[in-house]
């Protein structure tokens, strides 16, 4: 068995995978701990609190791993360390503590994992992935099975709705500073002109977007199966959001209560995402960076035995 640690803004996640002989995967077990971790960051550094927030979490992990049998973990990180200017103190107490190793991975990596997840599920893929974090958002471009195009944004559901949201939830005039924002770093990558999506092969990853699709599946009487999300349905949760707040907040807390207040922001940014590069329909996929990673691993273990 493999176990991925996933340190991220919003929660800290543990996922277990049993692999086959022929080095295909399947999830056996979830757990997660909403940390908030992005709360907990001032002038780049993670305070006192936040660092003992996410060293509980992780602990309650080790104790969980402690217990498996033949078991390999990956501890991996991203934007919740990623620019953290204490970040290798981070590191040296959850070594220290919990006897996790972390990796943080860079943006662009985190990008190249999240394209590498999904192939476990669609194979042979065409088209641009998104994943909006609780602290950054990946944009990834492939073609066929070659990636063309991964980076980053230092904008997510979690840090956003700190840096501009005031009250409990976020207005309509917060809204439009979020998507300022994810215009503008939109427009500093340095995207490959010409570029034409293919139709069907847009997808997005990530809990955000997840929860999107839930929230939709029953505030839009759609079948609990559904795992797309188009614009129209975007404006129609957005217009539910404004006109009927309540209903909106009190069936968002039946599907996914821990992303009560950063959801609205997260949906923001991905919407964005969509109006920018013109795409009418997204396609949500379960897997993502931690697949990603698990895969690479994989192979790298592959390769080294066959040297």
């Amino acid at each position: 068995m493999y176990v991925i640690i996933d340190i991220g803004s919003n929660t800290v996640r543990m996922a277990v995978y049993n692999i086959e002989k022929d080095n295909s995967f399947n999830q056996i077990m979830s757990n997660k701990v909403s940390c908030g971790l992005a709360g907990y960051i001032e002038d780049d550094e993670m305070n006192a609190e936040g660092i003992e927030v996410m060293i509980d979490a992780l602990k309650q992990f080790r104790i969980a791993v402690d217990g498996m049998a033949h078991v390999t973990v990956f501890a991996i990180a991203t934007a919740s360390l990623r620019e953290l200017s204490n970040r290798d103190a981070v590191i040296k107490r959850i070594k220290d503590e919990t006897g996790f190793e972390v990796n943080v991975i860079s943006g662009k990596e985190e990008a190249l994992y999240d394209y590498y997840g999904i192939t476990k599920d669609i194979g042979e893929a065409t088209g641009m992935l998104t994943d909006c974090g609780g602290g950054s958002t990946e944009v990834s471009l492939f073609t066929g099975d070659t990636v063309i195009f991964a980076d980053t944004m230092p904008i997510g559901s979690l840090n956003s709705y700190y840096n501009h949201v005031k009250g409990i939830f976020p207005t309509e005039e917060e809204l439009r500073d979020i998507k300022a924002d994810t215009e503008s770093m939109l427009n500093r990558l340095n995207i490959p002109d010409g570029i034409i999506l293919s139709n069907g092969h847009i997808y997005a990853v990530g809990g955000t977007v997840r929860a999107t699709c839930k929230l939709a599946n029953k505030l839009l009487d759609r079948s609990k199966d559904t795992t797309t999300l188009s614009g129209v349905e975007y404006d129609r949760l957005f217009e539910l959001y404004f006109k009927e707040q309540k209903k909106f907040i009190k069936t968002l807390l039946k599907v996914k209560p821990e992303r009560v207040q950063t959801l609205v922001t997260g949906m923001c940014i991905q919407k964005t995402i969509m109006d920018r590069f013109g795409t009418d329909v997204i396609k949500v996929s379960e897997s993502g960076v931690r697949e990603g990673y698990l895969l690479n691993k994989l192979e790298e273990l592959n390769g080294a035995v066959n040297e």
